[in-house]
Formats: C-alpha cells, structure tokens, sequence
C-alpha cells in the first residue's frame, strides 16, 4: 500500500509519494477481517511522503488546461478505495466490510460516495476496513472497523461515518494498516494506535492502543508508511526505520525477529520515499532508483528473484522513479515521465499489462502514460493522471475498480475510470501517447509553471538554498524547513534564523539570538552548522544583527550584518569587516570567488580578499538581493531597479516594475528569476525580462534553484512556490538547458501553450511523496 511527497517535499516541484498496506481478496465473496490470509492495503498517494498540511488550493481554468492531477488523491485498500476531491471532500468505493466507505452504510459501492461531515481533507489513507483522513487543521478523522482500537477514538466500536482521533491536532500525514494506524506529526515524531501483539504500534509493548502512543526512538520522521502489521519510515537524513512484524524481512534489517520498537534498514541513508504493502516495503532513492526488502515469493520485490529479503536490494532495470507503491504481493513504480511500471503478482490483471501472469521485473502498464499520483491495494492499483481522472485495474470482485457496476469476478486487465473523477479544469490536455509540447519560441516564454506547495510555516521565509532537488532548505524565524524531494520537514529553534547558505550537504544558517526584551534587532549573531535535520550552534558572531550568507566551499563562508562581515575558514570565524561603514545594512553576499564578494543594502561593497570598498557605479538604490554566474555576469535587484555588471561596467535592466524586488538567482546568464513583492515573479531570458504569475500574493522574499528546471522562491506568512519544466519538448528554448529534444513529438491539437498572461493552475496540496499501501 502507500503512504506518500509533501518531498513537498517538499516537497516538493516537484513538489512530492505515499504508501499504505492492503489485503488480497478473496475471490468470490466477502474479505473476512480476522482472515489471517487477507493483507491490508492502504494507499495515502504517493512515496511515502506527504508534504506538510495545508488545504490544497483551489483550481480553476478550462478542461484542456491541467497536468498535475487537479488536487486529487487516490489511496487503494485491501477491497475498497478512496480518493480526495479538490474541494477537500472525499469519495469512496468498493466493498464496504465495518462501514469503510465511511457513507452510514455497509453495502458494496461500485461507483464512488462521499465521506459523510469531511470537507477539508488535506490527505487520506485506506486500510483493510478502516480509513483515516488528515484535516486542513492537522486533526484526524477514522471511520470503519475498530475492533483493535485503529480508529484512535478511545473506544473498540465500529464507525460508519468519520470521528476524531483524539490528542492529535498537529498531523501531517496519515497511515493505514491492517488494523493499526500511524500519524506523522509536525514535530517529527510518529503516534500509532490499534493492534500492537506484533509491535505495529511502536512503543515497545504487545498492547493494543485505543488512543495514539508515540513510536520511541522516531522523532525525525518526514514520511510513513504502514502494511499489514508493520509500519516503515523515512528519516529526515534518508534513513529508513521500520517496526513491527517482520516474518518475510519486511523490517530490512537482515533478521526475520519481530520488533515493537524501530529498527534500521540496512544499507540505506538516501532514501526519499517509502511504501509498505502485505509482507514486503520498498524506498525510492534520491538517484531515482528502488529498493525493495521482505516477501518475494511471487517477485513482488523486483529483482528478477523469487525468494525473501531481509535485507535491501535493487529492483531491477528501474530509474527516474518519482513515487513507488506495494500492494498485496505486487508492487508499482511511477516514472518522472508520468509512466507507471509494475511487478510482482499478476493473476488479477494488476500488473497492467493485458496479462494475469506474474512477473519478477518492472513492465508497463498498457495505456497510462500521464499518472501524476499512485496508489496500490490487494490485487488492483489506481492511479491519478495529470487531468485528474482516477483510473484503476486489476481484480474487480468488489467493485473495487469503481467502473459503476458490480461484477462477478475476473482481472481487470484494462484500464477503469472511477465513476465520479472526471477531468478537472486546470492544465493542458496530456494524451497517453505523449507529453504536453510548447510551441512557444518568442523571448520571455518560460516552459513550465510555479506552483504552491503548503508549508505549515506561518512566519515569513527570509532564505533558501540547497544543495539538490531534493536537499533545499528554508529558515524563518524560529523555524528551518528542509524539503526533500517530496516533503517539507520542520525542525523548531529558539533563535531569529534570517539567512541560510551551504557547500556540499553541509548547511550553514546564521541569525540572531533572542534577547529577554524579545527585540529581534538586539540580540547577538548566531552561526548553525551541520548537515543533519538539526542543525549545531557554533561560536556567535561580531555583528549584532546577521542576515545573509554565502559559501564558495566548506572553507569559504561570509556572513553579513549590520556594519560587519565575518569569513569561515572550515575550523573558525574570523571579523571580515574592515572597510565597511559602521552601521551599514547589508542585507545579502555572493561572491565570484573568496577573493572578489560582494555585499548589497544601502550601497554595493566590494571585497578583495583584505578590506571591503565600495562600488559607486553599481548605482544608489536600496538592494536587497545578488547572484551571479560569474565575475562578469553579476544581478543586483532592489527598491524598483535591477543592474547588470558584464565584466566591465554595471548597467540599468528595466524590469517593467515599479515594485521592489527582493531576491535573485540564475540557472545561466541567460535564464534568471527575481522575485518581487505582490507575488509576481520576473524572468530574464537573455533579452528582456517577463512577468511570470506565481499562483499567490504573498511577497516572496528569496528564490533559489537546482537547475533551470527546478526552482524555488519563499515569503511572507510560509510561502513557498515552486517551479518545474512541464513542457518537456521545446527545441528552441530546452536546448538551453542542455536538454536532448530530438525525440520531441511534433505539436498536435492535444498539445496547447500556456500563455504567459494566464496564471498556471496552483499545484495541488496532495502529498507527493506518499508511498503506496498493500
């Protein structure tokens, strides 16, 4: 199953994979729940990780006009499924054992009914026969059976409609066992509850847990994933713990004991998604690629085996994952193209390949080319494409597939679209032969969009940076945020954090302390370094008031202040100051080498290696923000102005705003973001700059990115806004970016240009890095 993003995530944009345990049906009649033989299945959406909280954002805009799912959310059980509509309501279907469908009934769906009192659903998970739901507000809701206590309620009695988890008012992601649940809270930390005679619930006791206990020993935790009887999670460093049953290695450990408490998964420190299903898991690698441990038997781990792992290996011939997802005794792995693969058990047709065989290697699934989000239950997978359709396939005995009818049985070998998940508006058409192609060659045309992805951060974001794509940090104060790929991880601190910077993995953020009267422009500078979640305060700084970093290497650091710089040589700080007036506001740093840095606030300062001196012909605005590519490539924005340095002299670039613009970074001298107050981005295309909508009105303080195709800007009150390549051929604009186009298809009628006075579609909140449920 799968559990999956945020690595919203952020996640993350890529933006965001989840996954979830279900149980394999038995053909021909009901699931029994006490059945030893049934696997839940539960299916969150996505990797394994969810981005943290938040409503998604409304959509709006024609039919023809969406690619990134429209907000929708699927999560697969053991024989019914459920999926999260864009205005926060939720729609189920399939067999309704204990009240699953969460509708005040028990009878079988076959078409899709809506979860009665839920209208702000951030993220839902399904089990064998029960189901949970992350509210807009951090609170949980459960419905369905609760004979172990795995609704969080208190009580052991069966719920056909939703009621709160108690104590829990902070989740950001839930996950649905068999019988136990797990909720990922703000703080890191992981709470179960429900069965526990296998160590499900964590705690390091066989008891059930009617209300939510804390999982020891977790507490950087960015992403879970329950199976049947046991749960795994991704660590904020990209190790994986898991906990619980481990008969067939699910644990990974290199043992087959059970464990009530959380163990290492050996092997792995990079992992950026997670998915649990029956007896098996499997991560998603920050290369792209999968490893898969525990039940083998019919080739649901991937490596061409048939035989258990108790210890990671590789799925084979698979790369450019994005979310992966187990199932029952079969497992599926979305591709960055939008592709889906499967293996694993096939005798329902879940694999997706018209066949029922089983399959030890990675195959596609016939017909789905546009998947944005994926979930996998007992013997059926589903998927949502970019339009926004819930498709599913595989076994059909329990109206599981959604299609509006009941069969009596057989393989769904082809794909069903799920009655009452229809294309949204929002995106351009994607045709399951092809990608969505910009025509578009004039300057200024941008071949992709930004998007928002919740944060749960409420202060302003001061600075970005980060080290990949799937490695970005942001500081507001008293708050880092640390996006991973699909998911944004936040880890509190008692200090004024305003700038943030690195080399390598190694982090550097620096600050202020908190003086007693509360003043944020008193207290004495701080430095915290490391590359960890947490980060380690190191010696304090001579500047009362640090606001900016940047490092050519580990042995290379500046930070600036008020009237002060200090330089890091690897081992210690040093005052860098001589030269500047005192009481001089910089405000930002970035130098072509250790030996030419510039400073920017009310003047430009120049360093040499020895003194600061200041630079009269870079102008006299206010400037707020500086990047460059090099020593004769060099941005300044400002109060209403934005002045290029060549090598030789500076220059006026007028940006067609009168707004003040706050940060700047470039993928080449050719392709530079700035960011501006109102939310409007700007974009320098070599030739002139355009005006780019962002989705939002918030004043983005700070933008950074990891490549021309990934790139991200944060401000005012947590936002975040993040910007990827959807047009993946345009041979005019792409091979700047160094990107083959020569199997680019010619443009069709499916293929439409976004306009750059259109606003794109706001990404939706939908965890992205949700793994996928057995």
């Amino acid at each position: 199953m799968k559990t999956r993003t945020l690595r919203w995530l952020g996640a993350p944009l890529v933006w965001l994979v989840s996954c979830t345990p279900a149980d394999p049906v038995l053909v021909g009649g009901p699931v029994d729940e006490m059945d030893s033989g049934s696997n839940p299945m539960n299916g969150d959406g996505g990797n394994g990780t969810t981005d943290r909280g938040g409503t998604p954002p409304r959509d709006s805009g024609p039919a023809s006009m969406r690619t990134d799912g429209g907000g929708v959310q699927v999560s697969a059980g053991n024989a019914s499924a459920c999926a999260r509509h864009p205005d926060g309501t939720i729609g189920c279907w399939g067999n309704n054992r204990g009240g699953i469908l969460g509708d005040g009934t028990t009878m079988t769906r076959a078409a899709a009914v809506t979860v009665a009192g839920v209208s702000d659903a951030a993220q839902v998970s399904v089990g064998s026969f029960h189901a949970c739901a992350v509210r807009a507000n951090g609170r949980v809701v459960c419905w369905g059976a609760n004979r172990n206590g795995q609704l969080g309620d208190g009580t052991l009695l069966d719920r056909r409609m939703p009621v709160e988890v108690v104590q829990i008012d902070d989740a950001t992601q839930v996950s649905v066992g068999e019988t136990h649940t797990c909720v990922l809270r703000r703080s890191g930390q992981v709470a179960c509850f429900g069965q526990n005679n296998l160590g499900q619930v964590g705690d390091s006791t066989p008891s059930d847990r009617q209300r939510p206990t804390t999982v020891s020993g977790a507490d950087d935790i960015v992403s879970i994933a329950a199976g049947r009887q046991h749960t795994c999670a991704v660590r904020a460093n990209g190790g994986v713990l898991c906990w619980g049953a481990n008969d067939k290695g699910q644990l990974g450990n290199g043992t087959m004991a059970n464990s009530a408490t959380p163990v290492s998964v050996g092997g792995l420190v990079d992992a950026t998604g997670i998915a649990s299903g029956l007896a098996h898991s499997c991560a998603v690698r920050a290369s792209g690629e999968v490893s898969c441990w525990g039940n083998g038997t019919l080739g649901q781990l991937g490596d061409g085996a048939t035989s258990d792992r108790s210890s990671p290996v590789a799925v084979a011939g698979l790369g450019n994952v994005a979310e992966v997802a187990a199932g029952g005794r079969e497992t599926c792995a979305r591709l960055r193209t939008g592709a889906v693969q499967c293996w694993g058990q096939g005798t329902a047709g879940q694999l997706g390949d018209g066949t029922t065989a089983d399959r030890p290697r990675p195959g596609p699934v016939t017909g789905l080319a546009n998947a944005f989000q994926l979930s996998v239950g007992a013997d059926y997978a589903c998927a949502v494409r970019g339009t926004g359709e819930v498709v599913c396939w595989g076994g059909d005995q329990n109206a599981q597939l959604g299609r509006g009818e009941i069969t009596t049985g057989g393989a769904g070998r082809t794909l069903a679209r799920v009655v009452g998940f229809d294309p949204i508006p929002g995106g351009p058409t994607v045709t399951d032969g092809g990608v969505p192609t910009d025509t578009g060659t004039g300057p200024g045309t941008v071949p992709g969009r930004w998007a928002v992805v919740p944060t749960r951060v409420t202060e302003t974001f001061t600075g970005i940076w980060g080290s990949a794509g799937n490695n970005v940090v942001a500081v507001a104060p008293r708050t880092l945020a640390r996006w991973n790929g699909s998911a944004w991880a936040l880890t509190p601190y008692p200090l004024i954090l305003r700038g943030v910077t690195g080399a390598g993995t190694t982090v550097f953020v620096s600050g202020l302390t908190i003086p007693t009267n509360g003043s944020a422009k008193r207290g004495l500078g701080i430095f915290l370094q490391g590359n960890g979640a947490m980060l380690a305060q190191s010696m304090p700084l001579p500047a009362l008031e640090l606001v900016a970093m940047w490092a050519q290497g580990p042995g290379a650091v500046f930070a600036v202040g008020v009237g002060a710089a200090a330089r890091f040589d690897g081992t210690r700080w040093s005052n860098a100051s001589t030269g500047l007036p005192m009481g001089q506001e910089l405000y930002a740093v970035w130098g072509a080498s250790a030996t030419d840095v510039r400073a920017v606030g009310a003047g430009v300062y120049r360093y040499n290696g020895t003194a600061w001196a200041a630079e009269p012909a870079a102008g006299s605005s206010a400037y707020f923000g500086i990047w460059g590519s090099g020593a004769s490539d060099v941005w300044l924005v400002g109060r209403s102005a934005a002045r290029h340095f060549n090598g030789t002299a500076w220059s006026n670039v007028l940006t067609g705003s009168l707004s003040t613009l706050y940060g700047v970074w470039g993928a080449a001298p050719n392709d530079v973001w700035a960011v501006v107050e109102g939310g409007t981005i700007l974009h320098w295309d070599g030739a002139r700059w355009s005006s780019i909508p962002s989705t939002t009105t918030a004043t983005l303080r700070s933008v950074w990115g990891a490549s021309a195709g990934d790139v991200w800007a944060v401000g005012d009150n947590g936002t975040a806004v993040h910007y990827t390549l959807w047009h993946l051929c345009r041979p005019a604009r792409l091979r700047q970016h160094s990107m083959d186009t020569s199997r680019c298809p010619r443009p069709s009628r499916s293929h439409r240009t976004l306009p750059l006075a259109q606003t794109p579609p706001a990404l939706a909140s939908v965890p992205r890095r949700l793994g996928s449920r057995w």
